[in-house]
C-alpha cells in the first residue's frame, strides 16, 4: 500500500498521537509558500518579478485582484522563478498575489505590494580614478556612486570591464576582470535597478595606465657628511630634464623645484633647518604624473653657532724669558686657530713666539668645521723684562770682560805706589 503524506510546513517529524498498525511506504511532499525576492515589499519594480518556490511548482502571478494570472511559470531545479510584467502596466502602486501549486499538495500563496516606475534611473557617477589620473596598475579600482541596490556596469567602449551592486549608502567599486593595457583609457558606467533596464550612461572619465617607472633623482649637494653654517642650505642634484623634484626630510617637504634642460636642479628649504644632523631624500615626478622611489639619502649637519676660544697656557704676565709658549682651546672640537701678535694680521697660530723686551698682546680666534669664526677672540698680554748686569749713577752697562780689565788696572796702580 502507498500513501502520500503531504508535509505543508516541511517538518517531517512524527507528531501524530495515533499509532499505525500496518506498514506503509511514505512519500513526503514538501510544499513551501512562494517568496518574492524582487522587488522588495514596497519597492519599485522593473520589467520582472522574481522569487523562489518549491522546485517544479507552478507559480501564477495575479495583479490587482484580476482573476486571470499575468503569467504562469515553473520554478526551476533551484526553486527560482521570474515573471515578466505586462508592458502596458500603469505607473503607480500595485499588489501582486503569487500562488504556488505542486501536484498532491495544497496551493500556497504570498502577497507583495510594489510600485511601477518607468522613469529611467539616475546615471551613476564615477569618482575613481580621478580624471586624467596616471596609474601604475593594469587592474585599477573603479568606483563611484549610484542608487542603492542598482547594478552598476563599467564599460570601455562596448566592452564591460566589471559589474557590481551599489551598497545601502549608494557606493560601489569593482576592478576589471581582465588587465587593462598601458595607455589612455576612457570609461563610462550604467546603473540597472532590480528587474529593470539599464539607465543612462554616466559622464566619461579618462585616465592613463603606464607601467614605466621614473628614475629617482640624485642629490649632489650638500655633500654627504658636510657641516654647514647656514640654516637654509641650497639642496641640489640631477634628474631627468623637466621633472619635478621634491626634497623631503622624513615626511616633511623641504622644497620643490623643476629640473632644467640638462637635468640640474636646486632649491632651498622653505623653513630654516635647526642646528644638528639632517637626512634628506628626493623624488622625481615626470610629465605623466609618475613619481619615482625616494633617492639615496644625503646626510649633513647644520651648525650656525660660533666657537668660544680660550688660551689654556700662557707665559707669566711679567718675566725675563723672550720665548712665550701658548696652548689654545675652544668650545667645539675639530677647530683651527688663528693668532694676531701685537695688532698684526691673523694667521695660523704657533706654539711659541720669540719677542723682544716690553709689553706684548696675543689674540687668538677659533674657526669650526662649518666655517663659523669666533667674533670675540681671546686675548693675553704679558711683559718681557731683560736682566741688567749693572745699573746705577746713570752709567751704562758694559761687558764683564771690560770690568775685569778695569779692576786689573787699578790693582797695578796700587802696587806701583807701594
Amino acid at each position: 500500500m502507498r500513501i502520500a503524506l503531504v508535509d505543508t510546513d516541511c517538518d517531517l517529524a512524527n507528531n501524530s498521537d495515533t499509532a499505525v498498525t500496518y506498514r506503509v511506504d511514505a512519500l513526503s511532499i514538501c510544499q513551501t509558500a512562494p517568496v518574492v525576492t524582487s522587488p522588495t515589499p514596497g519597492g519599485t519594480a522593473g520589467e520582472e518579478l522574481e522569487g523562489t518556490a518549491t522546485p517544479g511548482a507552478t507559480v501564477d502571478v495575479y495583479l490587482d485582484g484580476n482573476p486571470a494570472p499575468v503569467c504562469t511559470v515553473i520554478a526551476d531545479a533551484e526553486g527560482n522563478w521570474s515573471c515578466t510584467l505586462p508592458t502596458d502596466l500603469e505607473e503607480g502602486p500595485h499588489t501582486a498575489v503569487i500562488t504556488s501549486t505542486f501536484p498532491g499538495a495544497p496551493q500556497t500563496s504570498t502577497t507583495v505590494d510594489f510600485i511601477v516606475d518607468y522613469s529611467p534611473p539616475a546615471p551613476p557617477v564615477i569618482t575613481g580614478p580621478t580624471p586624467d589620473a596616471v596609474l601604475d596598475t593594469q587592474t585599477p579600482v573603479l568606483s563611484g556612486t549610484a542608487t542603492p541596490g542598482d547594478e552598476v556596469t563599467v564599460y570601455e567602449g562596448g566592452t564591460a570591464l566589471c559589474t557590481t551592486t551599489a551598497d545601502a549608502a549608494g557606493n560601489w567599486s569593482c576592478t576589471p576582470t581582465t588587465p587593462m593595457a598601458e595607455g589612455p583609457h576612457t570609461v563610462t558606467a550604467t546603473a540597472t535597478p532590480p528587474g529593470g533596464t539599464p539607465g543612462p550612461t554616466s559622464a566619461p572619465v579618462t585616465f592613463t595606465i603606464t607601467l614605466t617607472t621614473t628614475e629617482p633623482p640624485v642629490i649632489t649637494g650638500p655633500a654627504d657628511g658636510a657641516v654647514l653654517n647656514t640654516s637654509t642650505p641650497p639642496l641640489s642634484g640631477t634628474s631627468a630634464p623637466g621633472t619635478v623634484v621634491t626634497v623631503y626630510e622624513g615626511d616633511t617637504v623641504l622644497c620643490t623645484t623643476t629640473t632644467n634642460d640638462v637635468g640640474a636642479w636646486t632649491c632651498t628649504p622653505a623653513q630654516p633647518l635647526e642646528d644638528g644632523p639632517h637626512t634628506v631624500t628626493a623624488t622625481a615626478t615626470d610629465s605623466e604624473g609618475r613619481t619615482s622611489e625616494p633617492s639615496s639619502p644625503s646626510e649633513f649637519i647644520i651648525d650656525t653657532q660660533e666657537p668660544d676660544t680660550r688660551i689654556s697656557r700662557a707665559p707669566p704676565s711679567r718675566g725675563g724669558n723672550r720665548t712665550a709658549t701658548f696652548e689654545y682651546g675652544a668650545s667645539e672640537e675639530d677647530v683651527t686657530y688663528e693668532c694676531s701678535l701685537n695688532g698684526g694680521p691673523f694667521e695660523p697660530c704657533r706654539d711659541s713666539y720669540d719677542v723682544g723686551e716690553g709689553q706684548h698682546t696675543l689674540r687668538v680666534r677659533a674657526t669650526d668645521r662649518a666655517g663659523n669664526v669666533d667674533s670675540t677672540p681671546a686675548a693675553y698680554s704679558w711683559t718681557v723684562e731683560l736682566t741688567r748686569a749693572f745699573a746705577g749713577g746713570g752709567c751704562s752697562t758694559a761687558p764683564a770682560a771690560s770690568w775685569l780689565a778695569l779692576l786689573g788696572l787699578l790693582g797695578l796702580r796700587r802696587r806701583k805706589r807701594g
